[in-house]
């Protein structure tokens, strides 16, 4: 199932895509237009993922985010639920205020961060994915809207359990911020 959003005006886009066959990007290829920043959940049982040509395990029950310029493969796709979301519908960066993951879920330079979950995490991103699947469905002047404050949730809540998870207790929220701009920065000026 794949729901989507798109504001011809603006192209501001959103999409969830729900046990999708094919649901991969080349990023070196047909997909070249393919901007949208992509938060996956594996369903299903461990798999493997390609990025950019890498294998990686991608545990059972797991999060992770993708980047806009990363290629991606998934040995079993139809177990991904995903969510992509382009630059004109939600800007991180300009609103890094709001949901604080960019250069970290996003344009971070640490390993790939694959965000367990437990049940009662789980239980929030399924209510999470119902209350999605009414907003596409529901088509009027405040849609755009409704599923832009609910992707900001599904960020806060992966931000939240992944600085459970990655961060050292000991590091205080204006160091994680300076870490994270630092990442930023060396993200735009890497080149």
């Amino acid at each position: 199932m794949n729901l989507a959003y798109k504001n011809q005006k603006t192209l501001a886009e959103c999409k969830l895509l729900i046990q999708e066959p094919e649901f991969n990007r080349a990023f070196y290829g047909k997909d070249l237009a393919d901007k949208s920043l992509t938060i996956s959940w594996n369903k299903g049982a461990s798999q493997k993922i390609w990025i950019d040509d890498i294998q990686y395990d991608f545990p059972e029950d797991s999060i992770l985010c993708l980047m806009t310029n990363q290629s991606f493969h998934f040995m079993h796709p139809e177990n991904i639920i995903a969510w992509q979301f382009n630059r004109d519908f939600y800007c991180i960066e300009n609103h890094d205020q709001e949901v604080s993951c960019v250069g970290f879920l996003f344009y971070g330079s640490g390993p790939m961060m694959f965000i367990k979950l437990n049940e009662e995490e789980k239980r929030k991103i399924i209510l999470l994915i119902h209350i999605f699947e009414e907003e596409f469905s529901e088509i009027d002047d405040i849609q755009e809207d409704m599923l832009r404050m609910l992707l900001k949730r599904l960020i806060i809540i992966v931000t939240r359990i992944a600085k459970k998870q990655f961060i050292d207790k000991a590091l205080t929220d204006s160091k994680l911020d300076i870490l994270r701009q630092y990442n930023l920065l060396v993200e735009h000026h890497i080149k």
